[in-house]
């Protein structure tokens, strides 16, 4: 129903019949008073409070409401909203946030036709920090994201060697700490040797020599780069993540895949009793020996080569949402 409508979104992703905008929000809100027709405002990257000051802000975003026809609309990435310069503080840190932000925030939330969250554990996280709900429309939806590309679970063939990749920035929040652990704990009792890789940037400066980095990847090649490696076990090490897009390349791989339970559980649940195992920090070294040993016994089909396109793929669900009355 997309040409019922003229949208506008500041997502840095391009799509057809969308007209994408600044972050700036008192642009936006003249263009909305001149170029609209019956507009939709679908807000992808969370606005910058710290542009402004928060009760200008909150008066910006009032008078977008009140534009006559607009219908507004918001799709929570992480944290954003709680801290624009460290929007994953949130996700462990207990401090309390500013009642003022708080404020602003729930004025947006209950202004919009509707607030999109990936997954059920992001909008309980939200509620936790004090967004309360009685008011607001919201929707649990996955994320704009990759196309599925079908590959079925399998263990792959160990001949001479097992290739174990990361994929991900190598930084502590995201399990550098833990992966360097995997490999100086020494706890495989497999008979052939192992090999560690890295594709993403290295910010972790006491990465352990045994690592392979591969260099960065982008959505245009990460599959070329998986391809050439070819790996037996992917690790989802992330301490916390709210989405994951990284997480959807790893499933679209079909190989083995050692996840931490706390990160990744809700998304993983289609997986279970498959080639996938959960950690929960504490017994990661048993799970892991346990993955090596499978990687041996069940590795029976060789490597399935992924094609490398990267389509999107828009959920079912966005279907006539604009249509939300």
């Amino acid at each position: 129903n997309h040409e019922n409508y003229d949208i506008y979104t500041n997502s840095r992703k391009q799509f057809k019949n969308v007209k994408n905008i600044n972050d700036d929000f008192i642009e936006v809100v003249k263009k909305f008073q001149t170029q609209y027709k019956k507009g939709v405002l679908h807000i992808n990257i969370f606005p910058y409070f710290n542009s402004y000051n928060l009760n200008k802000f909150r008066l910006i975003f009032k008078r977008l409401y009140e534009i006559q026809n607009l219908k507004i609309f918001i799709t929570i990435h992480d944290f954003f909203w709680f801290s624009p310069n460290n929007p994953n503080i949130f996700m462990t840190d207990t401090t309390k946030i500013d009642d003022e932000l708080l404020k602003t925030i729930q004025t947006f939330f209950e202004y919009t036709k509707a607030v999109i969250f990936p997954t059920n554990s992001v909008r309980k996280a939200y509620e936790e920090k004090g967004i309360r709900f009685e008011n607001i429309n919201y929707k649990i939806i996955p994320h704009i994201d990759l196309k599925n590309k079908n590959i079925q679970p399998y263990y792959q063939k160990v001949t001479n060697e097992i290739k174990v990749l990361f994929i991900s920035h190598f930084a502590n929040h995201k399990g550098s700490d833990i992966y360097n652990k995997l490999i100086s704990n020494k706890v495989s009792t497999v008979s052939v040797p192992i090999k560690y890789y890295v594709l993403g940037k290295k910010y972790d400066k006491n990465a352990s020599d045994e690592i392979n980095f591969l260099g960065d990847y982008n959505d245009t090649n990460i599959f070329t780069h998986i391809n050439e490696l070819k790996p037996h076990l992917i690790l989802a090490l992330s301490k916390y993540e709210t989405y994951s897009y990284t997480l959807t390349i790893m499933l679209n791989t079909g190989l083995p895949i050692l996840y931490n339970k706390y990160a990744y559980h809700e998304r993983m649940e289609s997986r279970k009793n498959t080639n996938v195992y959960e950690y929960d920090g504490d017994n990661i070294n048993v799970i892991y020996q346990k993955c090596l040993e499978d990687l041996i016994t069940k590795g029976n089909i060789d490597y399935q080569i992924i094609d490398d396109a990267f389509e999107l793929s828009i959920p079912d669900e966005y279907i006539n949402i604009y249509d939300t009355e």
